[in-house]
């Protein structure tokens, strides 16, 4: 094990600034073991014209090949959206390759297909995790209405870390909620383009109506993968979000920067055979009821009972729950729920789990109000400290999260201020 050890921390202390993904022309080269040139979603933008993560000089290149015949056309050819691949699909690409197209095409997360009139100048979100995407991409000047939840003094403003950093967003004008906007404020503000959040979709003809403006439903920012690549996963809403608000070289430096995150916390775990990893079970509200994957669960290096399933949040039976017998049980924390790993303790049969018996039962934060990308990214250095503290033991996990969180929100010691307000975090 020491010689493990010994190996692993020089990779924990890699420069931070070293040569960008992007350096790359033809993708980025995954720092993390057995990861692919290229992810492997589909950034839904036309002009993605060889169906890639991205757009840049291939898919310039694929164009021009579909126009002299020698290319099959693909849905993201037409890169301005008008039925036609002609020389205008590869003057769109040049635009977005520049940073300058006077529109984007696209395809959000509820399927439907609109062009959007650029700059977007004023925004009205109407969820906490479209606004955190907003603060990320510093685009948060764009606002100019927020959710219900997000406005100072609301049930939740008070735990919403990204108040923490832009406060003044809590005084924005409130639009109410998703599922019940104040139609005349929301028609008053005038906006460019609506941040819909997981609205349901057909909710969206009524908001536009009221706004008079595009409707757009986010990536929702799907955790159940691997890591965070996965469609709809966080690294896709950073740069289909990025292009719509000019902010793709910002996104691509949120990728760059959590990748090398990632790479450093598999500079140890990396270097385990599937058989010698942790198994760990993530539960929220009690111990049956749970998801199949947590990306960062799996990041950080465990394995997680049926995450090779089909990913699932809902109850199963407790019995298979003590079956597998987990090596590490982390639960999503609630101020309701601040006493459950006590009473796990206290349970008779809980107590014959092995991550009971251990003390090897954590509280994580995982989201509040929605996925906050930002925060599950640095919490995977919790978690990894958790599963194998052998590892990481002279890793301070608050400084490494607090890092992580002032490069995506801008302020520091956000980490610091959210294991102080709720001290049920594990402090090495």
């Amino acid at each position: 094990m020491k010689r493990i050890i010994g190996l692993v921390f020089p990779l924990l202390c890699l420069p931070f600034f070293c040569t960008p993904l992007w350096a790359n022309p033809n993708g980025p080269e995954s720092h993390r073991q057995g990861k692919a040139a290229d992810f492997a979603f589909v950034l839904d933008i036309f002009g993605n014209a060889d169906m890639n993560w991205t757009i840049d000089t291939r898919d310039r290149d694929y164009v021009r090949a579909v126009i002299e015949g020698s290319a099959a056309p693909t849905k993201y050819a037409d890169a301005d959206g008008n039925g036609v691949i002609d020389a205008d699909d590869l003057a769109q690409i040049q635009r977005l390759l520049d940073g300058n197209p006077e529109s984007i095409t696209l395809i959000d997360s509820s399927g439907t297909q609109m062009t959007i009139d650029m700059p977007v100048k004023r925004v009205v979100s109407m969820a906490p995790w479209a606004t955190r995407t907003l603060i990320q991409l510093r685009a948060q000047d764009t606002l100019v209405g927020i959710d219900a939840y997000t406005v100072k003094g609301s049930r939740y403003s008070g735990q919403l870390a990204f108040l923490q950093a832009c406060p003044g967003l809590g005084t924005l004008t409130s639009i109410g909620t998703a599922a019940e906007p104040n139609k005349e404020v929301l028609a008053s503000l005038d906006a460019d383009m609506i941040l819909a959040g997981r609205v349901k979709p057909d909710r969206a003809k009524i908001l536009k109506q009221i706004s008079r403006c595009p409707v757009v439903f986010q990536p929702t920012i799907n955790m159940n993968g691997a890591d965070y690549a996965v469609d709809n996963g966080p690294y896709e809403n950073w740069l289909t979000m990025g292009y719509v608000f000019g902010k793709v070289e910002r996104a691509r430096s949120i990728i760059d920067f959590c990748e090398q995150e990632f790479a450093a916390i598999g500079a140890g775990t990396g270097m385990l055979a599937e058989k010698e990893k942790r198994s760990a079970w993530f539960c929220s509200g009690k111990l049956n009821r749970a998801s199949s994957a947590y990306s960062p669960i799996l990041m950080a290096g465990a394995v997680m009972p049926f995450a090779g399933e089909k990913p699932f949040f809902g109850e199963i039976q407790l019995e298979q729950v003590l079956k597998w017998n987990p090596d590490v049980i982390f639960v999503q924390y609630w101020p309701h729920l601040s006493g459950m790993i006590d009473e796990m303790r206290r349970d008779k049969t809980l107590g014959l789990l092995k991550a009971v018996k251990n003390d090897d039962v954590f509280f994580i934060r995982d989201g509040r109000i929605g996925y906050d990308a930002a925060f599950c990214a640095a919490e995977t250095w919790y978690i990894a400290k958790a599963v194998y503290p052998e590892f990481f033991q002279d890793v301070s996990v608050e400084d490494r999260a607090n890092r992580m969180l002032e490069f995506l929100y801008g302020a520091p010691g956000l980490y610091t201020w959210e294991i102080t307000a709720r001290p049920v975090y594990k402090t090495w």
